[in-house]
């Protein structure tokens, strides 16, 4: 049936003239006078080609689905599908408003071809009564920009635009979307703005500068977007993704008071993100393939941020409620948060890996935690705190610790360590004290103190490779079984596998050190080599067994330095530390020697002599046997008087020490 008109009045089906049918194909045509279509009881089967003069519109109804020709209106078009779905089967180009609409359960919209034209508005409804998501609409827009007024769709809406230049696919209305929303349009912005949105599924978006917003829970599936995003979810819900965030530009998610911000798919931002909201956010997640850089964000939850390819920084002050969690995946990336206005209330997690990938924080005057972490490479610590910077798990660094307490009187109590470098500490006033626990040994890269030290080496050595300078006491553990030795009043080496060499370092309030296990103490001379030790401080040595719990050595250090030696070894010892000390020349006389005798605590003598043990003795003695037999005599009688306990088998045994 073909129709053609150039009446003023329209082309129309009304009054008592009812139900148009046709078995075939409808063609209706105005040729003049702005003339309009109005056919709203339409019975065709076939396709309906549409065509006005000038601005006129076109109305059609038709009782089953709706199949388009190509047509072409210069004013509305307004179509209804009653019990089928919308297609075409050639190009549409309407100047006006284009309404579409499906009245039946499930059906759907489809103009797909590539030259439609819409340069109105597109309103456009399908209906589902239950709560699926059937229903879809797909819509191309040519080389036309698409605009979208108040639509309802029960499915998912497609739009598609080859457009370029300053249009834009934009709304103008409420867009009401059940199902998926994904709009193509990589030549133009893409503005879906009316707060009242509601994009129940998810919105993936292609475009140059990017704007969506919804009034609830906005999910963002896969997006490419080679300019700006902003993304807004208004009230009562979160910011999350399904789908790969590609962002060229700068990115900004604002989420409503309270609620959440997740960010955590294999996402790629070449710029600034920014998180924001009217009030306060909870939580922020965020996974980035690049360098990542945070600008100020302030959450009254936790942060997590993840770079897969780069590095993580800050551009401005992250206040954190929360916990916080930083990774860098891809070796030897940094984590670098040295914002002097940070607030991390809650502990942080750094993982930053390889052996070059350091980590840097300052906490600015907040308290510092360091949950369990692997930093690969060095660890810097700030904090302007007075309880300042702690650990509430294992911290491992594979490079050097670096902590700095910036407050006076503040500071640094780190139990859990594991660090494989020096470490370096800092605190300021006499109550900066430092507590430290390290998994192995203990190499301190000059630091300075103010308050007390108090130090642990779990299994490995103790040594100063800087100036370690403490204002306050100092008290250094070894978890192991060392022997001791202790060379001067800033230097102590333990043999074998175990070494505490602190001979750079300046201990103003004292130094203690505590271990277990066997103890051999030396105070000697340096191969024979008289050293000036300049004693203004007291060294003691406690957690020694049979009631040997301090020597104060200022007393008599002058005396030992000159060629002395003490011995002490600990009950259930395997194997007595072999270590023969000459009898110094120097020693003025007899009188002398019986002095420094003297001025050794009792019990320092050995519990079981053994082989090793020595006496001692003048260099002039001969080596005959009668003469040492006397001499034996004199040591028995010397060492009855000591001890009433030893038996003279084991005085025999010494005997035969001091005759060899």
């Amino acid at each position: 049936l073909t129709l053609i008109s150039g009446h003023a009045n329209t082309i129309t089906d009304e009054g008592d003239s009812g139900v148009v049918t046709v078995d075939g194909n409808l063609t209706v045509t105005t040729n003049a006078n702005n003339g309009s279509i109005m056919l709203n009881d339409l019975a065709v089967d076939g396709t309906i080609g549409l065509n006005t003069h000038g601005t006129g519109s076109a109305t059609v109804v038709n009782d089953a689905g709706l199949q388009f020709s190509s047509s072409t209106v210069g004013g509305n078009l307004h179509a209804t599908a009653t019990t089928g779905n919308m297609t075409q089967s050639g190009a549409l180009d309407i100047e006006g408003t284009t309404t579409l609409i499906t009245s039946a359960d499930d059906a759907t919209i489809t103009l797909g071809t590539t030259s439609n034209a819409f340069t109105g508005a597109l309103l456009i409804t399908t209906n589902d009564s239950g709560t699926d998501t059937a229903g879809d609409v797909s819509v191309h827009g040519g080389t036309t920009a698409l605009v979208i007024g108040d639509s309802t769709v029960d499915g998912d809406l497609t739009l598609t635009s080859t457009a370029t230049g300053a249009a834009a696919i934009a709304d103008t209305g409420r867009l009401n979307i059940r199902g998926i929303t994904t709009v193509s349009a990589s030549g133009v912005n893409v503005t879906l703005n009316t707060t009242t949105n509601n994009f129940q599924g998810a919105v993936k978006i292609g475009g140059v500068n990017v704007t969506v917003v919804d009034a609830g829970a906005i999910d963002l599936g896969a997006s490419t977007v080679t300019g700006t995003y902003a993304v807004t979810a208004t009230a009562g819900g979160d910011i999350t993704d399904s789908g790969v965030l590609t962002i060229t530009g700068a990115a900004t998610f604002t989420a409503a008071n309270g609620q959440s911000i997740y960010l955590d798919g294999a996402n790629t931002f070449s710029n600034t993100v920014a998180f924001s909201s009217g009030g306060t956010l909870a939580n922020v997640t965020i996974r980035d393939s690049n360098d990542f850089d945070l600008s100020a964000l302030t959450l009254s939850g936790n942060l997590i941020a993840t770079s897969t390819g780069g590095s993580i920084t800050d551009s401005g002050a992250l206040r954190i409620s929360g916990t916080s969690w930083f990774l860098t995946i891809t070796s030897n990336k940094d984590i670098a948060l040295d914002t002097t206005t940070n607030a991390f209330t809650g502990a942080l997690t750094l993982n930053p890996t390889g052996s070059t990938g350091h980590a840097e924080v300052d906490g600015g005057t907040t308290i510092l935690d360091i949950a369990a972490s692997t930093v690969g490479g060095n660890l810097s610590l700030t904090s302007g705190h007075a309880t300042g910077i702690t650990d509430s798990g294992t911290v491992t660094v594979g490079g050097n610790l670096i902590a700095t307490n910036d407050v006076s009187n503040g500071d640094i109590n780190m139990g859990s360590l594991a660090v494989d470098g020096t470490i370096a500490l800092t605190t300021t006033g006499s109550g900066g004290d430092v507590t430290l626990v390290n998994d192995v040994g203990l190499d301190f890269a000059t630091s300075n103190i103010g308050g007390d030290l108090n130090a642990t080496a779990t299994t490995g050595d103790i040594s100063d490779s800087g100036t370690l300078t403490v204002t306050g006491a100092t008290e250094i553990t070894l978890g192991t079984t060392p022997t001791l030795t202790v060379t001067d009043v800033t230097s102590a080496s333990v043999g074998g596998d175990t070494l505490i060499i602190l001979d750079n370092s300046v201990f103003t309030g004292g130094i203690t050190l505590n271990y277990g296990g066997e103890l051999v103490l030396i105070v000697d001379d340096d191969d024979g080599i008289r050293t000036d030790i300049d004693l203004a401080v007291q060294v003691a040595f406690v957690g020694l067994t049979n009631r040997v719990d301090q020597m104060d050595l200022s007393s008599n250090i002058q005396d030992l330095a000159s060629g002395s030696m003490l011995n002490k070894e600990l009950k259930g010892t395997s194997e007595q530390k072999d270590k023969i000390g000459d009898t110094s020349k120097e020693l003025k006389d007899a009188a002398e020697q019986k002095d420094l005798d003297e001025d050794m605590p009792d019990d320092v003598e050995d519990d079981n002599d053994e082989a090793g043990d020595e006496e001692y003795e003048d260099d002039d003695i001969e080596d005959d046997s009668g003469e040492e037999d006397e001499e034996d005599e004199e040591d028995e009688e010397d060492e009855d008087d000591e001890d009433e306990e030893d038996d003279e088998d084991e005085e025999d045994d010494e005997d035969e020490e001091d005759d060899e």
